[in-house]
């Protein structure tokens, strides 16, 4: 639920515009009930853990955070989940770091692989 919460959450700030990012965005005190959840799963990875403070950081300040900065925080979890045999975290998280950097082509490339591998063919 957590991936879950914090790809929605990357999403929700990569389609608002900056201008209305503000510190309401996504209700008070969001940063700190996350920080809360990461806190309490027990033996998180690093690089996950650091992801996942990054996003944290997008609840707290909307409008500080570098949109490169979160993209690569969705590229490190979008890598732990292909390590972990979860396709469809890896993509979701990919797509989010495409979102973060939209005139990347590099980037919709990758999603556009994922979402290619993930295709029910025989459907």
């Amino acid at each position: 639920m957590l991936l879950w919460e914090s790809y929605r959450n990357v999403a929700d700030w990569a389609t608002t515009p900056r201008s209305r990012r503000t510190g309401d965005t996504f209700g008070a005190g969001a940063a700190e009930r996350r920080t809360s959840r990461i806190e309490a799963e027990p033996g998180m990875r690093p690089e996950l853990y650091t992801a996942l403070q990054v996003i944290r950081d997008l609840l707290a300040h909307p409008r500080k955070v570098d949109p490169r900065t979160v993209a690569l925080a969705c590229r490190q979890i979008s890598a732990w989940a292909e390590e972990r045999g979860k396709p469809v975290t890896q993509f979701h998280f990919a797509a989010a770091a495409g979102l973060c950097l939209a005139p990347d082509g590099r980037q919709a490339y990758v999603v556009g692989c994922l979402a290619r591998e993930l295709a029910r063919w025989d459907a």
